[in-house]
C-alpha cells in the first residue's frame, strides 16, 4: 500500500537487519551483463521500490561478464567493473542503489548501441512524450512529481533512452524505476501536496526520498513513445510560470550536452539530434515554484493540441559506424586545406553544428569561426583565410588574426573536421 514503506535507515541499522550473506546474481532486463552483490543484501532489499517497473530475476553464476559488482566492505557499498574505471562507494545503502540505476543507464546503452539517452526527465502527452532534457538541478525531478501528482503518466525524471524506429519516428523507452525527490522537499509546496508526497512516499535517507507512483503512473520497463515536444527548464528566484518558444539552435546545445551515449560516431548522433530539433515542439519553460509550474503546463496541454512526432530520415543519415575517441597530434602549416567528406553539419539561426564520422565529438562554430568554416568548402590557405578576415576586420592587427587563423584551424585538424589537400 502507498505510505507503509515511509522510513529511513541509517547504514549501521541496515547492516544489522540484513548481515552479510552469500553472493547474489540478478540480471536487470535490457542490460549487457548480471549485477552481482557481495554480501550487500541491504543493497537488494531496496530493488522491489526502487527497481519496482523494471523486471529483474536471480541468475546462475556463470561466464558471463558482470556489468557491475556491487561489494559490502568495512561496512561501505563498493562498485566496480570490468568494463570502465569505477570505484564508487557509499556507506548509505540507498545512496547505492542510486548509484546502481545510474550505472544501469551505461549498461543499458551498451546492450543496445543504436540508442541515443538522454539525461532529464519525460512525461506523456496524448500519446507521445514531452523531454524534459536538463542538468543536474534544474528542477526535472520536482516537476515530474508534481505533475505525477496531478495524474501524469511518468516515463521517467532521471535519463530517457531514445530508439530510432523504421518509420523515422524517435520513440523514448522507459526504465521502470521509481522516480526520486531531494530531501527536503521545498518550502513553497502546498499542505496539500506535501500529503500526497508523503502518501505515495517509498524508500528515503536524510538526502533522498523516492515515490512510490500509484498503479498505473510509472512507465513499465521496455515500453515506447514517440517524442512530440522538447522543453528546457528555466527555473528563476521569482516569476510566474510561462513557456514561450525557444530558438532550435539552444535546444540543439542542450541536448548535445545531455547525450551520453557514446557507440554512434557523432556525425550520426548529431544528423539524429538534428531530425529530433526540427520536427518537435521546442519550448522553454520559466517558472519559479514547481507546483505552479505543473499546475500551468497541465492547463497548456489541455488547451493546446500536441506537437508532430519527431521524426529522422534514416535514409539521410551518415553510416553507422563505431565511435572514435582520438584525436590527432595536428600541427597547422602552409597547406591547403579543405573540408573533410565525412563530416555531417548542421545550420540552427546563427549556429553551425558540425562533427566527423572518423573523429571525436560535436562542434558548434558561431561567429568568425562559422566564416572560416564557410571558406574551407573549398581548398583554402591559412593565408588566404587571413587575408579574408583582414578585409572584413581592418582594425585587427594581421598577426592577432594569423594565430586566431591558425589556432582553428589546428582544432579542426586535431578532430578531423578538415583535411590537407
Amino acid at each position: 500500500m502507498p505510505g507503509a514503506r515511509n522510513r529511513w535507515c541509517r547504514a549501521s541499522d541496515y547492516l544489522r537487519l540484513f548481515p552479510m550473506t552469500a553472493t547474489q546474481r540478478f540480471y536487470f532486463t535490457g542490460t549487457d551483463g548480471p549485477v552481482v552483490f557481495e554480501g550487500a543484501d541491504a543493497v537488494v532489499s531496496l530493488l522491489p521500490e526502487i527497481f519496482s517497473d523494471w523486471p529483474y530475476a536471480p541468475v546462475e553464476g556463470g561466464m558471463d561478464v558482470p556489468t557491475l559488482t556491487v561489494s559490502q566492505r568495512d561496512g561501505r557499498f563498493c562498485f566496480s567493473s570490468d568494463h570502465y574505471d569505477l570505484s564508487k562507494s557509499h556507506s548509505d545503502p540507498l545512496h547505492a542503489a542510486c548509484t546502481l540505476l545510474a550505472e544501469l543507464a551505461w549498461s543499458r546503452i551498451r546492450a543496445e548501441q543504436g540508442l541515443l539517452c538522454f539525461h532529464g526527465a519525460a512525461i506523456e502527452r496524448e500519446g507521445s512524450l514531452m523531454l524534459f532534457p536538463n542538468q543536474r538541478r534544474a528542477g526535472k525531478s520536482t516537476l515530474t512529481a508534481c505533475l505525477a501528482a496531478l495524474g501524469a503518466h511518468v516515463f521517467t525524471d532521471d535519463y530517457l533512452p531514445l530508439r530510432l524506429g523504421k518509420d523515422g519516428a524517435m520513440r523514448g523507452i522507459a526504465n521502470g524505476a521509481a522516480p526520486r525527490l531531494r530531501r527536503p522537499l521545498p518550502k513553497e509546496f502546498s499542505q496539500g501536496l506535501v500529503r500526497w508526497m508523503e502518501h505515495h512516499a517509498g524508500p528515503r535517507n536524510q538526502q533522498y526520498l523516492y515515490l512510490d507512483l500509484p498503479d498505473g503512473q510509472l512507465a513499465p520497463h521496455g515500453e515506447t513513445l514517440p517524442i512530440s515536444t522538447i522543453i528546457l527548464l528555466d527555473r528563476r528566484e521569482e516569476g510566474e510560470a510561462e513557456l514561450e518558444p525557444v530558438a532550435s539552435s539552444k535546444v540543439m546545445r542542450r541536448l548535445i550536452r545531455q547525450n551520453f551515449s557514446r557507440s554512434m560516431n557523432p556525425a550520426r548522433v548529431l544528423a539524429m539530434l538534428n531530425g529530433l530539433v526540427e520536427t518537435s515542439q521546442c519550448l522553454r519553460l520559466r517558472y519559479s515554484n514547481g507546483e505552479e509550474a505543473a499546475a500551468y503546463l497541465k492547463a497548456w496541454c489541455d488547451a493546446n493540441p500536441r506537437g508532430a512526432t519527431a521524426r529522422v530520415d534514416p535514409s539521410n543519415l551518415p553510416p553507422d559506424s563505431h565511435a572514435v575517441y582520438t584525436t590527432d597530434k595536428a600541427v597547422a602549416g602552409d597547406h591547403t586545406y579543405q573540408r573533410n567528406p565525412s563530416v555531417y553539419e548542421a545550420q540552427l539561426q546563427e549556429d553551425v553544428f558540425v562533427a566527423c564520422a572518423e573523429g571525436p565529438g560535436m562542434h558548434a562554430f558561431n561567429g568568425v569561426t562559422t566564416g572560416i568554416w564557410t571558406l574551407l568548402l573549398e581548398p583554402t590557405t591559412q593565408e588566404d583565410i587571413t587575408q579574408t578576415l583582414a578585409a572584413a576586420f581592418p582594425e585587427q592587427p594581421r598577426e592577432d588574426l594569423s594565430q586566431a587563423v591558425s589556432k582553428i584551424i589546428q582544432a579542426m585538424l586535431k578532430h578531423r573536421l578538415i583535411m590537407a589537400v
